[in-house]
């Protein structure tokens, strides 16, 4: 086990009840919606949301990374904890990718807490994660999140 990782909170506040944005969120293909070079190629959505799997394509890379996304925890309009495997060049890394999705109520409205950990990488890959990549991978996770609010918030708007 590597002691090198990545890790780093993305938060969101979204003008619609928590079990709105939960509902919208339990669909991987809502989640990661909203990035023109990252797509849900197919998702499993199960009713108990444990087991729900969405495999993904990431070509924000000069090689395409594939990753599948698990949810391993799903606590209905509080949490979704998702396992990720990636594959790049048709190998498998060996990285833990994990992805916690909390849904806390703030006044009318939700804040979304978004905490990502890569962690058994290398120690390069930590400095790049730290350093290069940080400021694209920020942009594409506050680029989900953007989504999520403007979508979620419209819906909450016409169902008024």
């Amino acid at each position: 086990m590597s002691e090198h990782e990545y890790k780093h909170t993305y938060t969101i506040d979204i003008s619609a009840p928590v079990h709105a944005v939960f509902e919208h969120c339990r669909d991987p293909r809502n989640m990661f919606a909203g990035h023109p070079k990252i797509h849900v190629d197919d998702a499993t959505v199960t009713p108990e949301g444990v087991g729900t799997v969405a495999h993904v394509r990431n070509q924000t890379m000069p090689v395409t990374e594939y990753v599948t996304h698990e949810f391993v925890t799903f606590v209905p309009d509080q949490q979704i904890v998702i396992n990720s495997h990636l594959k790049l060049l048709n190998r498998d890394l060996k990285q833990h990718v994990g992805w916690t999705w909390n849904f806390v109520p703030e006044g009318e409205g939700t804040r979304l807490n978004v905490h990502f950990e890569n962690t058994d990488i290398t120690w390069i890959e930590e400095v790049m994660m730290n350093t290069v990549a940080e400021k694209g991978w920020a942009h594409t996770v506050n680029g989900w999140l953007e989504h999520i609010k403007t979508e979620v918030e419209k819906e909450s708007a016409a169902a008024q």
